[in-house]
């Protein structure tokens, strides 16, 4: 019933509607366009000096259309903590990431790829006086992880083993999966010169590190193979002497995801996040163990929340920020277990880490809120204050924004589920308005509220082109503890999905909402989700936008690059076992190709897909469009023109976008679409 004759978009028609759909008075400075959430700058890490006087940051600026293809630039400033302008170190075409200050605060660390200097990913550091940028690494493959250590004398760093010469000319022709592994090792050197040394030897790949803090012992998190799906379900914890004259020693036998880990300030403890079992969707629960004895103790369990980055105040107590519902919260704890005490709560800005000086109360970190993507912030934990340092994005200051509205209603079968909606920016009340259902990705993730708004994630542009935007945190989402994070194990696509339709309805029942003109986008899992709306639940809405979303649980298992993750903890189950093989097809969009052609549930459906994407392979996107196009023409004997299906492939698209053309593109056709179907 919700089916409209679909329209090819040319360039021109595109334009006219947009600026006609994004602009309703003549001021547009103060209405938010495509063009302008694509280009905010955002500050996307932040180190504090060692004695709190001076923040770096990194700061993520838009290349220009015009550029060879690639993703945005990231730039190093410093900023005083007493706030002032920042200065830039460093400029593009350089990027940096990971910065560190070294222990006396004269000297800035980072990664960056400077082939004019040396070929690939390398440490270097710049003078806080001053000065070129110095080399401090020459690894013969990239550096993917550092860490100086507390005397600042040497630096650990993790770097790929390199490929033969061998295999390199083999795979020319031809190449043999698994025929060899390019394991990660954890190499020390000292930063003044002479040749590292290789720390891990063994067949295992570390992917992050941290130096105890007398210098001697490297805590590191390792798997057995070096592929994305090991680095997510199957690191252990190890401790290796920094010299490298022992081999390692497993410090506890953890089962399931990892996340930050932390020494003790005097060496005898260590504190990480982790997954409660190898079924624990996220890394959310707070651990402790002896670093001699190996005897471990979770710290909050139950905790109906996700721990998201802890590190120690003192010997005795652990600092960590966590997601609970829709809010982020920073609070303490004993090492041991207790009452924790709140430091910054939801009254304050959306920030999931930091980083403290010496003092160990003064801590800074890039931290967002409804109205502004993310800016340097520096608090303090005996004041329990957080401040903004930092102004980027001038052109926001002349516009109005909504804030989000925390909601919270019962799914039919009373489960409580939360989310956030955004109204439109000239709401009225009484008035009815379309909906976009923003789903999130994961299904391990949350929104929360922050500034949720980017090339893909449009909530605040659609408020402003008078859209109504409902952010649901359906269940399996974060936020809400390991119990709620499981419940959707095995019935992907079930209840999960009645819990958005539930909240759709609960929004229609409060008045707010046009049922009729409801539509769903989201990304990856929350393009499955856009993926179901067109076919398993056709006809419940009016239009879905689905971006690297899956069709196909069985080929998207056999084919994505986290195929364990997929199977342990979002199915818990095998797409290889003849008995778990209904629920693998019964939750697959492609399933309801016939249910999705029938009169009165053509949902006109708009699919994009990175044509590189590993995550999720292109090959959803394709077995989605293939299947819409036969099942239109032999069903109802439709030409391809009249099926109210569109695809879109982005050449060089992971899963995400990084050209700016291409977000663009993909920010105008989504909203174009939304405007066609809804309005």
């Amino acid at each position: 019933m919700f089916y409209k004759k679909k329209i090819i978009f040319s360039s021109s028609i595109l334009l006219f509607l947009l600026i006609s759909f994004t602009i309703p008075s003549a001021q547009a400075q103060d209405i938010l366009t495509p063009e302008i959430v694509v280009n905010l700058e955002v500050v996307t890490g932040t180190a504090l000096s060692p004695d709190g006087s001076h923040i770096a940051f990194i700061r993520r600026v838009q290349r220009d259309p015009a550029d060879d293809s690639g993703g945005a630039y990231t730039e190093l400033f410093v900023v005083p903590s007493s706030g002032g302008d920042p200065v830039q170190f460093t400029h593009r075409p350089h990027n940096v990431t990971d910065v560190q200050w070294s222990p006396d605060g004269n000297y800035i660390y980072f990664r960056s790829n400077r082939p004019a200097i040396f070929a690939g990913m390398q440490v270097y550091r710049l003078p806080m006086a001053g000065g070129e940028a110095e080399l401090i690494t020459k690894s013969e493959t990239p550096v993917a992880a550092y860490q100086l250590a507390p005397d600042g004398e040497k630096i650990a760093y993790v770097a790929s083993d390199k490929k033969p010469a061998e295999i390199q000319k083999q795979e020319e022709n031809w190449i043999i999966e698994a025929d060899y592994f390019l394991h990660r090792r954890l190499y020390v050197k000292d930063i003044h010169g002479g040749d590292p040394v290789k720390i891990t030897r063994e067949d295992k790949s570390v992917w992050s590190m941290a130096w105890s803090p007398d210098g001697n012992t490297i805590l590191y998190q390792a798997s057995p193979l070096p592929t994305v799906d090991h680095s997510y379900m199957f690191k252990k914890m190890y401790l290796v002497e920094a010299s490298g004259n022992a081999g390692p020693r497993l410090l506890v036998d953890t089962e399931g995801k990892l996340g930050d880990m932390a020494w003790s300030p005097d060496g005898r403890h260590v504190a990480w996040i982790g997954g409660v079992d190898i079924h624990d969707p996220i890394d959310g629960m707070l651990f402790v163990a002896d670093a001699a004895s190996g005897e471990m103790w979770e710290l909050i369990p139950l905790f109906e929340g996700t721990a998201t980055w802890l590190d120690w105040i003192d010997d005795s107590t652990i600092i960590f920020t966590s997601e609970e519902k829709v809010w982020t919260r920073m609070s303490t704890i004993p090492y041991r277990g207790g009452n924790r005490a709140i430091i910054i709560d939801e009254t304050g800005p959306n920030f999931t880490s930091a980083h403290f000086a010496n003092d160990r109360l003064t801590f800074t970190t890039n931290a967002s809120s409804f109205d502004h993507p993310p800016e340097v912030f520096l608090g303090n934990i005996d004041q329990k204050s957080i401040e903004r340092i930092t102004n980027h994005n001038p052109v926001l200051e002349t516009m109005r924004f909504n804030n989000y509205e925390y909601v919270e209603y019962e799914a039919r079968d009373g489960l409580l589920i939360t989310g956030l909606l955004l109204k439109p920016i000239n709401y009225r009340e009484g008035q009815r308005y379309p909906l976009i259902c923003q789903i999130h990705g994961g299904p391990e993730a949350a929104y929360t509220h922050g500034w949720n708004t980017t090339y893909s994630t449009m909530t605040q542009l659609y408020s402003h082109n008078d859209i109504m935007v409902f952010l649901p945190n359906y269940r399996a989402s974060t936020g809400r503890g390991v119990e709620f994070g499981k419940a959707n194990h095995e019935d992907l696509g079930g209840k999960e999905f009645t819990d958005v339709i539930d909240g759709v309805n609960y929004l229609a029942q409060q008045g707010l909402i046009d049922r009729d003109r409801v539509g769903i986008t989201g990304g990856s899992y929350g393009g499955y989700f856009s993926a179901l709306a067109a076919t398993r639940y056709a006809g419940e809405f009016a239009a879905s936008a689905m971006f690297i979303g899956i069709s196909n649980w069985f080929s998207d298992t056999g084919t994505s690059d986290i195929p364990w993750e997929n199977s342990l903890v979002h199915f818990n189950l095998w797409h290889f076992k003849e008995d778990h093989r209904m629920a693998f097809m019964e939750s697959s969009p492609i399933w309801y190709l016939e249910r999705a052609v029938q009169p009165g549930n053509e949902t006109p459906l708009l699919i994009l897909h990175g044509a590189e994407d590993q995550r999720v392979p292109m090959g959803q996107a394709v077995e989605l469009w293939v299947g819409l196009k036969m099942a239109y023409k032999e069903l109802r004997d439709k030409a391809l023109e009249e099926i109210p299906v569109t695809y879109i492939t982005y050449p060089r698209g992971g899963h995400g976008l990084f050209e700016v053309k291409q977000q663009l593109h993909y920010s105008e056709t989504v909203l174009g679409f939304f405007h066609e179907h809804l309005k």
